[in-house]
């Protein structure tokens, strides 16, 4: 199997109410994603999120840096091409930041492609959770520091529903 296009894209959706932080106001929320094709019929589907500040560069760095180090590879070799990626010219430039937001909707598109190829659902081919067992969560969306003492109630207590 390898890899025959890669085609990346900019979402920008809506949130409804206009929420904020220590540092800015957004009322977006950005996904930056991408498609990996192959030449064995799997496509995966990766994406990473925002707040619709720089989706242009994280595209970008998709487009220019990782495509060319992506096609004609084997996608199931998701090891390799994370180091492949991650050892690449923008290894200095950053390794925080934009570059692993962009490294991370191509790696969650790499194992999109392997579950497919496996036929699995991807949690199945992580070793997932067992049927019965609860399965840890949270939430990071009850608690915006514009919102009052009552809404921060209201919203925790909805989340815990």
């Amino acid at each position: 199997m390898k890899i025959t296009n890669v085609e990346s894209f900019i979402i920008h959706a809506p949130i409804g109410l206009e929420i904020s932080d220590s540092h800015y106001r957004m009322g977006h929320w950005g996904f930056v994603g991408l498609m990996i094709r192959t030449d064995a019929g799997p496509t995966g589907t990766g994406y990473t999120g925002t707040h619709c500040a720089g989706d242009e560069m994280i595209k970008q760095t998709i487009d220019k840096y990782f495509t060319p180090l992506l096609l004609g590879e084997n996608p199931l070799y998701v090891k390799m091409l994370w180091d492949k990626l991650h050892g690449g010219n923008l290894h200095q430039v950053g390794r925080t930041g934009l570059i692993r937001l962009a490294h991370s909707a191509v790696d969650i598109a790499l194992w999109d492609i392997c579950a497919k190829a496996a036929s699995l659902p991807l949690w199945a081919l992580l070793g997932g959770a067992k049927a019965g067992q609860a399965i840890p969560t949270y939430n990071t969306d009850v608690g915006w520091l514009h919102f009052s003492i009552s809404e921060l109630i209201a919203n925790v207590e909805r989340a815990l529903e």
